[in-house]
């Protein structure tokens, strides 16, 4: 490693590293965070001859492909096991579990895992659609129709939560 390439992972694990642990935090279980934040860097480290022009957009897309392939991996094991042990299966998704459900929640949980991902990119990592756009490898034009398409859907399933909700309560 060139003295060079150590300074761009330092600097880039010191300004970024809080950021994407929080990023990883809100859409994985904490016992796997400590790995998913390490196999980022390390898939970053691979392609640090990209430059990107925003670092932490181009982060936060490299953590969504390795929690996607994270997930995936889940997935097949959660299958497994339920064939082997012929038991019912428990969704173990965050916007899943009784113990969390909400209006809130049971809409996030309505959408596409992709409007998701956008509207919690916006949402709660506070990007805007050109640095959305920028890690997507898409413009901005079409970051910004996503999203309001994106707000529609969840407009629409936050109101049907919201009626579910009601009559439950009534």
């Amino acid at each position: 490693m060139t003295e060079r390439d150590r300074t761009w992972l330092e600097g880039a694990w010191h300004d970024h590293a809080g950021s994407v642990r929080a990023y990883l935090q809100r859409r994985a279980a904490p016992a796997d965070v400590d790995d998913l934040l390490s196999e980022v860097f390390i898939v970053a480290w691979r392609h640090r001859d990209r430059k990107p022009r925003m670092m932490l957009p181009w982060l936060y897309g490299i953590g969504r492909r390795v929690l996607s392939t994270h997930h995936r991996s889940r997935k097949r094991i959660e299958n497994l096991d339920h064939r082997l042990l012929r038991e019912p299966r428990q969704p173990r998704d965050g916007f899943q579990r009784s113990d969390e459900r909400s209006e809130l929640g049971t809409a996030l949980g309505a959408l596409s895992s992709d409007d998701r991902e956008l509207l919690m990119l916006v949402a709660w990592e506070g990007l805007q659609p050109r640095e959305i756009a920028a890690a997507e490898g898409v413009t901005s034009a079409v970051i910004r129709m996503r999203l309001s398409r994106a707000r529609k859907r969840f407009a629409v399933a936050f109101e049907a939560a919201r009626q579910r909700e009601g009559a439950r309560n009534e």
